[in-house]
């Protein structure tokens, strides 16, 4: 795939396969063979790439619906100039995704299959790749412990994802519709291989694997756009609907659920007069869902912030699930005012949080204003001083006790407000200092006089 006359001024481009009547600038689940092509990668405007087509995938059927090859301004920009849409045709019927071998008796099937095709056969667009199940059909609804191998793979960083998801609303790019989900790294992944217990429940949330086809994913991990580790292995439950059955999906909200209310609240032990070279801070949330995928917390340039470029955060760590009890949580960060060409010192910044790898609940989003040094014009002084002393006095750990973290919080708010209040009353503090003397002097010399009384 060739393209000219693209701008180099922006976030670059993506380009990828999508089915037209559901193509979406805005719905990576739509795409299949996505690459990104990074302003630099187009010199003169001009690049050139190779994608992977496919007549069939999870978002799309090319063999009975229209499809074309797309460009756009990546990380969702609202740029639509960079839009085109070149159509492509397939010849045949919808394909077999794979071809392989079976595996061992009681386990699943790795071979060839179109969808409806028995529960544990793999699909996906990398012949290298299979995946086997322990146990893929009459699975108990209330949750049973499967066992997921996979052999073939990359073993390429950032890792992968593998986990339970409804078909009709399955996402490589948007983690608040996965079930389930569990993270192999790299480095367990050995000669291509991995495997993992993971426990399947056919009810959660807003998705239901009794009343609609359900699969096991594996996709490149952190929102990577490298669409050669995915696979789809078809599973069953104990009276569900078949594998491949269509059905309709199910209205969510932007958290992945009906009716999520957004309740998430941050507090930082010090948010204004953080030093330029780097401070330690605690930064404590409460009100979190503490749903996977977990969330990110961070500190970004105000003007940089994005939920889908990770580039541009200056700072940040992962919060899992298991890390937020009863929707609290707390963690310690270093945070410089300078990194790249990010600047504190020059623009504001905040410290953000946002559901993790890519999702697109926004439930979870939260924004602190910081600032830094001691200028009381500093780039969000003012905010800064509004956040400390608006920051919650405490949390809760769900039965009415402040956790250990919650009572961190606490003091470092206190700890904020005396920063607020020396910013007011600097000035008054010798007169205060100078009158305590003065008394003290004045009483010593009356006992003195009545002593010699």
């Amino acid at each position: 795939m060739r393209g000219s006359g693209f701008s180099t001024a922006g976030m670059g481009i993506y380009v990828g396969i999508a089915q037209t009547n559901r193509y979406s600038s805005t719905d990576a689940s739509a795409f299949y063979g996505t690459k990104y092509i990074k302003p630099s990668d187009m010199p003169g405007g001009s690049f050139s790439t190779k994608i992977d087509v496919l007549g069939a995938f999870p978002g799309g059927d090319c063999i009975n619906n229209t499809c074309a090859l797309y460009t756009l301004a990546a990380h969702g920009s609202s740029d639509r100039s960079q839009d085109t849409k070149t159509p492509i045709s397939f010849v045949g019927t919808a394909p077999p995704l794979t071809g392989g071998g079976e595996t061992s008796a009681g386990g699943a099937t790795t071979g060839p299959g179109a969808a409806g095709a028995a529960p544990g056969t793999t699909f996906t667009a990398n012949s290298n790749l299979a995946v086997s199940l322990s146990k893929a059909s009459g699975i108990n609804p209330s949750g049973e412990t499967v066992t997921v191998s996979g052999s073939g793979f990359s073993g390429a960083a950032p890792g992968l994802y593998v986990g339970l998801v409804q078909d009709n609303v399955f996402s490589a790019a948007d983690a608040s519709v996965w079930m389930t989900s569990a993270f192999i790294k790299p480095e367990q992944i050995s000669g291509g291989h991995w495997s993992l217990p993971v426990e399947l429940i056919a009810n959660q949330g807003a998705f239901d694997c009794i009343k609609n086809a359900c699969s096991i994913y594996t996709v490149m991990a952190h929102g990577s756009s490298d669409r050669s580790q995915d696979t789809k292995t078809p599973v069953s439950f104990v009276g569900s609907v078949a594998p491949g059955t269509v059905t309709a999906p199910p209205v969510l909200n932007a958290a992945g659920g009906p009716g999520i209310a957004k309740t998430a609240a941050v507090t930082l032990s010090k948010a204004k007069g953080l030093k330029i070279e780097g401070d330690q801070i605690t930064i404590a949330g409460t009100g979190f869902s503490g749903a996977p995928p977990g969330i990110y917390v961070g500190l970004i340039q105000e003007n940089k912030f994005t939920t889908t470029d990770a580039g541009a955060w200056m700072t940040t760590a992962f919060i899992t699930p298991s890390g937020i009890k009863n929707g609290a949580w707390s963690t310690t960060m270093k945070v410089q005012a300078v990194k790249g060409d990010s600047d504190c010192t020059k623009n504001p910044c905040s410290i953000y949080t946002i559901a993790a790898h890519g999702s697109s609940d926004r439930s979870q989003d939260t924004q602190t204003p910081v600032s830094f040094g001691d200028d009381p014009n500093a780039p969000n002084a003012d905010k800064a001083a509004s956040a400390a002393l608006t920051a919650a006095d405490g949390g809760s750990n769900g039965d009415g006790n402040a956790s250990s973290d919650d009572a961190n919080a606490a003091s470092p708010a206190i700890r904020n407000l005396a920063d607020a209040l020396t910013d007011v009353t600097a000035w008054i503090l010798p007169l205060l200092i100078g009158g305590v003397v003065g008394a003290g002097i004045a009483v010593a010399a009356t006992f003195a006089l009545r002593r010699r009384t």
